[in-house]
C-alpha cells in the first residue's frame, strides 16, 4: 500500500511429502536509497519488515500452524529489483529472521510473468 504497510499471502506445495505451507504476513515496507559503495541504485531494493505472521503446514494425518505476532521486528527481507518490465519481474530477496531464538538468513531469485 502506499502508506508504507504490506499484506502478503504464500502457498508452497511440496509433491514429495505430500504437504502445503500457507504463510499469511502483515508488515512495513520501505524504499531503500542508493548505496555507491556496493553499487545500488536508489529505489533498486525495497525492505519488508514483517510485523506480525501466520504459518501453517498440511500433511497426510493433520497441520501445524504457528502464529507470530507482538512487538518488534519478526523478519525483515531485503528485494533487489533485477529487471522490470511491463510484462516481466525479477527480485533476488534475501531475508534474516529470527526464530526462537536462532538466526536465519536465506537468499531466493523469483521471476514473475504477465499472465
Amino acid at each position: 500500500m502506499k502508506d508504507g504497510t504490506y499484506e502478503m499471502k504464500h502457498t508452497q506445495t511440496y509433491t514429495e511429502t505430500s504437504s502445503t505451507t500457507t504463510y499469511d504476513g502483515k508488515g512495513t515496507w520501505a524504499w531503500i536509497s542508493g548505496n555507491k559503495e556496493d553499487e545500488f541504485k536508489n529505489k533498486e531494493r525495497i525492505c519488508f519488515t514483517t510485523t506480525s505472521s501466520t504459518e501453517t503446514d498440511s500433511y497426510t494425518g493433520g497441520s501445524d500452524t504457528d502464529i507470530y505476532s507482538g512487538e518488534g521486528d519478526l523478519g525483515v527481507s531485503t528485494m533487489r529489483i533485477d529487471e522490470l518490465s511491463s510484462k516481466t519481474l525479477v527480485i533476488s530477496a534475501e531475508y534474516t529472521s529470527n526464530y526462537d531464538g536462532n538466526i536465519y538468513t536465506v537468499s531466493e531469485t523469483s521471476t514473475y510473468e504477465k499472465q
